[in-house]
Parts: C-alpha cells; structure tokens; sequence
C-alpha cells in the first residue's frame, strides 16, 4: 500500500483478497480499479451472505466497462443472479451440475440412532470408516467437549492418535497451524463446524461423518464434498435421531442420494442388531462398550456448555417444520452429554426429568454465630449449633412539619 501510494505503477498485476480489504484499497489507498481488465468473484452466494453485498457493488461500478468478470459459485441464488446482472453486460450463465449433486464417487448413507447412544455410534464409525475422517458439529461447544473426550481414546485400538479440533472461536495462528498439520498426515480425525465446510481442502480424507444435521441441505452437499476429490471415492455417513425421520424424505426430495448401510458397516457398528433395523433407515440400537468410551462421573461445566449450545443451535435451526424441537429427545441428550443435573435456560423451562434435579439458580449463605460450646479455632461443636443473628428493626427517618424541603423545587 505505501508503495502504491508513492508510485502509481508499484501495484501488482494480481491482487487477491477479500471484498472488505480490496474496497479498502481502493477507496482509501488509491489502487487504480479503472485498469483492471479481469475480475473474478468466488463463493460469491457465501460473500453475499457474510454481508459483502455493498463493497462487491461499489467495486462493480468502480470497474471500467471494458472488463472480464468471472462469478463463481456453488449455488446461485437470485442474489447471485442480480449481481451478475449489475457488473456484466448479456451474462452467460454456464451450469456445471445441479447444486445438490454429489460426486460419483461418493457413497452417501444415513443412520437412525438414539440420542444416548450417539457416542458409541461415534467411536465406532470412527474404528470402521476409514483412517482420515472429518466429523462436523453444530455449535463450538461441542467441537471442544468431543476433543477433550476423544483425546482420551487416541491410541487405543483402532482408534487415530492425531484428534484435531477447527472453529471459528479458535485463534488464527491456531487455525492454520490445525489445517496444515492435519493436511500433511495420514491418519487422523478433525472435529469442526461448519467452518470447514467450504474452501478447504484436505487430502486423502476418506470419509465423513455428520454427528449434527447442518442448516439447510446445501451445507449438506458441501459438507460431504470434503471426501472423494479429485475423482477418488469416499464414505459419508450422518446421524439422525428418531424424531428427525423426515430429513430423510426431505434431502432425497431434493436429489440427494441416500441409501441405507451396507451390511458390513451395520456390523461393524452393532454386531447383535435387532430386527427393526432390516427395515430401510431403521433405528440402530448400539450396545455401549467400555473399552471404547471413558465415562464421565464428575459433572463438568464444559458438559453443561456444550448441551446448552446443541439445545440452542436446535431450537433456531432453519428446517424448523422437519425438526421439531418440542420432539427432542432431552433424557436421552442428558446421557449423551454426561449431566447430573439440569441446566436453568430458558429453552429447558417446562422439561421435567425425574432422575436429574435441577441445578440450583443462586447458592444461599446464611450468615451464622459461634454460640457457646465452640471447639478448637472457633470452629462449632455438635452440640453447639449456630443461628442467625436476630434481624435489626428498620430505623424509619421522617421529616419535621416546620423543617423545609431543600430537594423540593421552588416555584418562580
């Protein structure tokens, strides 16, 4: 920027960045948009959506007319179409593929599990899926509770002893430090949101896993692209609970191909299945291993965090007339993610658990006094209990009759 801004031709003949910091340059450091002869815009629906809509036109009308502009994007929305429309004169719009088709060499198959028994579910797709799986989370919390518990596991038979964990409330530094140590190895699992679902490209990923069901179907679609690239093939399984039995008509509605689990991976994941499960996109039971999982017998607050973020993400997702929050499954969630007692949220007021009580709002100190019989330091004795001291009567202050008011306002 200092360069350009002494020299006039001390600009590059390529610049790439974001729409924010490229508006910036022009608009403040002088950078000369009335030469550029190309200029291309990728993940243009995902820059709309980020709230770059006002930099990306101002850019447009800032271009000269005679120019190339190239828009790229995995899904094209009306938004998309409209700004093609500003910045283009008789735009071509070329149509690779439909926006929600998956590559040829994906197997895509879906799982019905309940909610007490998606962690077993979870470590042993992770044992027979293959050696580099991605696993996608709704919130952060929960990104971070299922690192901290699989770090515990790493090692152990079958199970990768790189676990890795990329969000958007991570450091930079951390971020790329994440992305290029999990890009150089072979076998490992990445826990992530849905961060990584676009741009990011990982090599030899050979298959994903959705523990949480994304927003809309084409964080789906982009979701499972992050395995068979390049012509490779790969794996992708996720994971719905009962209560979401219509996701499933919903995405194949849609032209995503789902297909019930071959007969090795359902023995892989529940050698003793029942009969239910021989029906298509049966209910899976997964009896529980402890050689696979550590239970938890101490209440965490990183538990605690990571069922609030779920329960929150659930209630305000955008599919709300197939996912049903009132439907949810809150006992079995309980167990899922270890708690003792149940959190006071406002999106848990009604919910009743017997077995779990209620976590207290507000610890109560009562204020007490050594009577007589006290032991050594002043500490009291069985037979010497403590009471309160006796509560003060309120002094209650008024005013003489001939005393004037100094507060009260005068009249002019």
């Amino acid at each position: 920027r200092a360069q350009g801004e002494s020299n006039a031709d001390a600009w590059p003949d390529v610049m790439i960045g974001s729409p924010g910091k490229i508006f910036e340059l022009s608009r403040e450091g002088g950078m000369p948009l009335r030469d550029v002869e190309l200029f291309v815009l990728d993940e243009a629906d995902k820059m709309l959506s980020f709230g770059f809509r006002k930099e990306v036109s101002e850019m447009l009308r800032m271009l000269p007319r005679a120019k190339q502009t190239a828009i790229f994007s995995a899904t094209v929305s009306e938004s998309v179409h409209a700004l093609g429309r500003l910045g283009m004169r008789s735009p071509l719009f070329v149509c690779v593929k439909n926006a929600l088709c998956v590559p040829d060499g994906l197997r895509l198959h879906g799982l019905c599990v309940l909610p007490a028994e998606k962690s077993e579910a979870l470590m042993r797709g992770i044992r027979s899926l293959g050696k580099k799986i991605i696993v996608f989370f709704a919130t952060c919390a929960q990104v971070d509770y299922f690192h901290s518990r699989l770090l515990q596991t790493a090692g152990r038979e079958g199970m990768p002893t790189c676990v890795l964990r990329l969000h958007r409330k991570l450091p930079q530094t951390v971020r790329e430090q994440t992305y290029a140590e999990y890009a150089a190895v072979e076998s490992g699992i990445l826990l992530c949101t849905d961060i990584s679902a676009r741009g990011l490209d990982f090599p030899g990923v050979t298959a994903v896993l959705h523990f949480d069901l994304p927003q809309d179907p084409v964080t789906f679609v982009h979701r499972s692209g992050r395995t068979a690239r390049g012509g490779h093939e790969g794996l992708c399984l996720f994971f719905w609970m009962p209560n979401e039995k219509e996701y499933v008509g919903f995405m194949q509605a849609r032209g995503v191909p789902i297909k019930p689990l071959p007969e090795e991976l359902l023995c892989a994941l529940s050698p003793t299945r029942p009969a239910q499960v021989r029906a298509p996109f049966g209910t899976l039971r997964i009896p529980k291993d402890p050689e696979l999982w550590l239970p938890e017998d101490v209440e965490n607050e990183q538990d605690v965090v990571a069922f609030v973020s779920y329960i929150r993400s659930y209630k305000e997702h955008l599919l709300k007339h197939v996912l049903n929050y009132k439907e949810l499954d809150f006992a079995g969630l309980t167990d899922l993610y270890c708690l003792k007692r149940l959190p006071h949220v406002p999106e848990m007021r009604g919910v009743h658990i017997p077995r779990l009580p209620a976590l207290p709002k507000k610890k109560e100190c009562v204020p007490f006094e050594v009577v007589e019989g006290t032991g050594p330091e002043g500490t009291p004795t069985e037979d010497a209990p403590c009471s309160a001291p006796p509560r003060k009567a309120p002094v209650r202050r008024t005013r003489r009759a001939n005393t004037p008011n100094i507060y009260k306002r005068q009249k002019r």
